[in-house]
């Protein structure tokens, strides 16, 4: 069995949950929004008491899922930047690590520009003002990805292993 503690492949992973998680959240609150809306426009429902009041923490908590997002984005990345304090590797292997790295980079951009052609159609721009945190992230995703993967290059070639043997 292969001791994998992290590498530069993390950054795929990374990406792949990252727009899966933008898109839920931003699906969840468009979703909440056209039905906490139809909702409030049923007359028998507002002569319930506390059903509007409820309805005002359901919204707020659903809105507590775009910094939970960021949240998520940089601990993902602390993570990974602790893991691979621990990974020994060879000098030989930033060529791999930067190959990768240019790799994830352009799938970075991709998926950036499909999140934001996704969160810019008539019925999803509503949530980009309910979910401005998500959308930065996702919208400026390959420059985070470069400095995350330059403090990356750095935390793993830098660090002296002790020679065992």
């Amino acid at each position: 069995m292969m001791n994998k503690k992290g590498d530069v492949g993390d950054f795929i992973v990374l990406i792949s949950v990252l727009l899966a998680l933008g898109i839920s959240i931003y699906a969840g609150i468009f979703l909440w929004g056209s039905f906490n809306e139809k909702l409030q426009n049923v007359t028998a429902v507002g002569e319930i008491s506390g059903v509007n009041e409820t309805l005002d923490i359901v919204t707020e908590k659903i809105n507590f899922l775009d910094p939970m997002f960021a949240f998520f984005f940089f601990g993902f990345f602390i993570a990974i930047l602790v893991s691979v304090a621990y990974l020994d590797t060879s000098p030989w292997f930033i060529v791999l690590a930067i190959l990768m790295f240019i790799l994830t980079t352009i799938l970075g951009f991709a998926v950036s520009d499909a999140f934001t052609e996704f969160a810019e159609t008539d019925d999803f721009s509503s949530v980009i003002t309910s979910a401005p945190i998500t959308y930065h992230i996702m919208g400026n995703l390959p420059f985070y990805l470069i400095g995350m993967m330059a403090v990356f290059i750095v935390v793993l070639y830098s660090v002296r292993r002790a020679q065992v043997g």
